[in-house]
């Protein structure tokens, strides 16, 4: 049964590409995903209209356009059905997946699954691959894709170095590519899916505001558009409450943050910092992910104070261990699986030849409340 309430949310995630394209991309996705199921019919036409509060030709050109690529069948006076997705497999098969380190999908829990699957079900191999964060190894992984014909390249960019120029010779050469969580400022007409790191420092920031603090840090780490994005979400939402962002740098973390962020770097020892939150002058920190919250969970015992009564803690990944901290985190859990079945339909597109603009496609994660957090002491 088509859900509506994901395809409206999958509307009104940024994207620019048209509003029948995009239709058509969320009905695509519930069919490759077993939501539509082969046999089923979909919805009449004003219903859809209605339930998603576009116009009818939109719809109409939606419809048609799945109509062409045998996913759905018109039977005049029976209604429009769902065909069992038959993908062609093409001359070039070979799908290369690149991502930073094998805990990533730990961060991303059933990314991999979910996209291979799909993959793999319309005829074409994976190949998975870590560059460790290395440029040098990002290169040899490409070169040896190249070497075997791959039609496309699933690419979480390195760390430090932004791909720039494995991205040119993969576009040189005609590979498609999507790049997952991470993306580039000087790509922007390269596809995108990730999850919409900007909204949870937003959110994250927020409930320790909603809680009644006021002295909350951000501690930041990695030069990523994903540690960008979070505490750029943090500044934000401090700046709209009328507080004042202050930003830390986690310990060996030598990452340089953008101009419009660097201003709110704490210019302290790590020593300094500690002190001030010995003294309760900082009371809540949104911290860039779990491992760094669990240092901050260490420090803040050393200190004798008890976290959420003297200290509240919010992070981001929802790793497996972040419910058997000394108090369970609070946290956000990635969506993983969402982001492998949007980069598998957006994906498939592509291979077969749709020239619709580049995607953005920004992804929300899950609140996960635990015990964390607390109003301020």
């Amino acid at each position: 049964m088509l859900d509506f309430e994901r395809i409206i949310s999958d509307l009104q995630a940024p994207a620019a590409a048209p509003l029948h394209a995009r239709v058509r991309g969320a009905i695509q996705a519930q069919i490759m995903d077993g939501t539509l199921k082969p046999g089923e019919t979909l919805p009449p036409e004003r219903t859809l209209q209605e339930k998603l509060g576009i116009s009818r030709a939109t719809v109409r050109q939606a419809i048609k356009s799945l109509i062409n690529d045998d996913l759905l069948k018109s039977v005049v006076g029976s209604g429009t059905f769902v065909l069992e997705p038959q993908e062609a497999p093409p001359h070039n098969t070979l799908v290369g997946v690149i991502v930073p380190d094998s805990n990533y999908y730990i961060y991303y829990p059933e990314l991999a699954s979910s996209l291979s699957y799909y993959l793999r079900e319309a005829g074409y191999r994976v190949d998975a691959s870590i560059h460790n964060e290395r440029y040098g190894t990002l290169a040899e992984i490409t070169a040896g894709l190249l070497a075997q014909d791959v039609a496309a390249v699933v690419l979480v960019a390195p760390n430090q170095q932004d791909g720039s120029d494995v991205l040119r010779q993969l576009r040189a050469k005609g590979v498609i590519i999507v790049l997952l969580t991470r993306y580039l400022d000087n790509f922007a007409d390269v596809d995108y899916i990730g999850a919409d790191n900007r909204l949870v420092g937003i959110e994250a920031t927020r409930h320790l505001i909603g809680l009644g603090h006021s002295s909350i840090v951000h501690i930041a780490a990695s030069s990523t558009s994903t540690a960008f994005d979070r505490a750029a979400g943090y500044v934000q939402a401090m700046t709209d409450a009328g507080l004042t962002p202050q930003i830390f740098m986690a310990p060996d973390e030598p990452a340089p943050l953008p101009p419009d962020l660097i201003k709110f770097v704490m210019k302290v020892e790590s020593s300094q910092f500690w002190n001030q939150v010995a003294r309760k002058e900082i009371t809540g920190v949104f911290c860039f992910n779990d491992h760094i919250a669990s240092w901050v969970q260490k420090e803040v015992r050393k200190l004798n104070l008890v976290t959420p009564q003297d200290f509240s803690l919010v992070s981001v990944d929802n790793m497996p261990y972040a419910g058997f901290f000394d108090t369970p985190l609070t946290t956000f859990a990635l969506p993983g699986e969402e982001i492998g079945n949007q980069a598998a339909a957006l994906l498939l597109r592509r291979l077969k030849g749709d020239t619709f603009p580049p995607q953005r496609v920004l992804l929300p994660a899950r609140f996960v409340q635990r015990l964390s957090t607390a109003a301020p002491p």
